[in-house]
């Protein structure tokens, strides 16, 4: 520990800090498990955008990281900046627009233009021990390559990803599937380590990229904090369950929940973007995506939290793992090609109350819910200085290994 208390690490992320998002989310809790293991920390990323959705000046702070934040793109921020004038009123119309023909056209989000004009000049430091690259936005790792490029020296270079770019369901691109991958590749050859948040993603990327598969790692996503709140909510009298999230039908499907709670007295409180159109009833409240004050507050008064796995794919959403810091009930909905091995991992953690996402099963797992009335508490596994110590660690064979936990 003596040791990693010496060590100087490049942070990059250029998905901006002060923003209310799961990669965020996620990049905070790392850097918080940094800190907490003595490290000196520089954090790159991008200055938020105050009219972006997802922009929250109440986000969780950072201790002992020292932020920098580069401005934006010139033309990106003239464009996103309206007001009341009739141009104003044409670029908020326009924007959605053209935000997604970029999408389709590009593999990479705007930031990619920011990540291309950096210069070693834009950080404090000649050398760093470890630089690591956070995506998404998958720009992140192409700003590590520049500032390389340019002549930052560095002991080693992991990669951190969250969605894959190959087979990210997030995303349409208008590139034929070789195109992308060959894109991938070149991007993970350049790294000296490579790290997934799901168990599935490496396995699928192991057999993708054999060639990088040595270089492969997985390690769990960490949560801020632990969170107690008052216990004994749970009763049969009518139970509040909380999804705080997007739900876009592509994605997740959030059917089969809100069907059983028109049929039910339990209470439901969904919160997060979508592209359906749910209609609330008595017992079924229905939000936008609000911020994290306003989650934390519908957290704390739900007395079980919702998870819903993806419908395909082998990535796991974000919020398995920060509800996991909570002493509340967490039910995760089954989903996707992979759910019975998803089923296994997340049994491993005995954390979780699980069942297929159908309407039948919900109302089992609920009724255990109410019946057995178990008392929880956060999980060992995802705390933020244990996560920490394993990015310091890096261990090139995988000794770490989920089904020994």
């Amino acid at each position: 520990m003596d040791q990693a208390k010496k060590l100087r690490v490049l942070y990059i992320t250029l998905s901006p800090i002060d923003t209310n998002t799961s990669a965020t989310l996620r990049n905070k809790a790392v850097l918080k498990g940094l800190a907490e293991n003595g490290v000196a920390i520089d954090l790159l990323t991008l200055s938020a955008i105050e009219n972006n959705n997802f922009f929250d000046r109440k986000v969780d702070k950072l201790d002992n990281v020292n932020i920098i934040r580069l401005a934006q793109n010139k033309a990106y921020s003239s464009l996103t900046k309206t007001n009341k004038s009739f141009i104003g009123r044409v670029k908020k119309i326009l924007m959605p627009l053209a935000r997604k023909v970029f999408h389709t056209f590009s593999l990479y989000d705007n930031t990619i233009y920011r990540a291309r004009k950096l210069r070693k000049a834009d950080v404090p430091r000649d050398y760093y021990d470890l630089v690591i690259s956070s995506s998404d936005p998958k720009s992140s790792h192409i700003a590590a390559q520049k500032l390389i490029s340019d002549g930052l020296g560095y002991g080693k270079w992991i990669q951190y990803w969250g969605d894959p770019m190959t087979d990210d369901i997030t995303k349409k691109s208008f590139h034929p599937r070789w195109y992308v991958k060959r894109t991938e590749k070149r991007i993970l050859s350049k790294a000296d380590s490579i790290i997934y948040v799901s168990p599935f993603t490496l396995g699928r990327q192991e057999e993708m990229f054999p060639a990088y598969s040595h270089k492969m790692e997985f390690i769990v996503t960490p949560y801020m904090q632990p969170k107690i709140y008052e216990k004994d909510r749970v009763s049969s009298e009518g139970i509040t369950i909380g999804y705080f999230g997007d739900y876009k039908s592509r994605v997740r499907d959030i059917g089969p929940i809100y069907r059983y709670a028109e049929k039910s007295n339990i209470r439901l409180v969904i919160a997060g973007n979508s592209d359906l159109e749910l209609l609330p009833k008595e017992n079924i409240i229905i939000y936008p995506r609000i911020s994290q004050d306003e989650v934390s507050r519908l957290e704390e008064e739900a007395d079980v939290l919702l998870c819903i796995l993806n419908k395909h794919g082998t990535q796991i959403p974000g919020k398995l793992y920060h509800y996991a810091a909570t002493n509340k009930p967490i039910l995760v909905l089954l989903d996707g090609e992979h759910k019975g091995e998803m089923a296994d991992y997340i049994k491993a953690f005995d954390r979780y109350i699980i069942c297929d996402n159908n309407e039948i099963e919900i109302d089992k797992a609920i009724n255990r819910i109410i019946q057995q009335k178990e008392e929880w508490s956060p999980s060992q596994y995802f705390s933020p200085e244990l996560v920490g110590r394993k990015f310091l660690i890096k261990a090139d064979n995988h000794s770490w290994n989920w089904r020994s936990i």
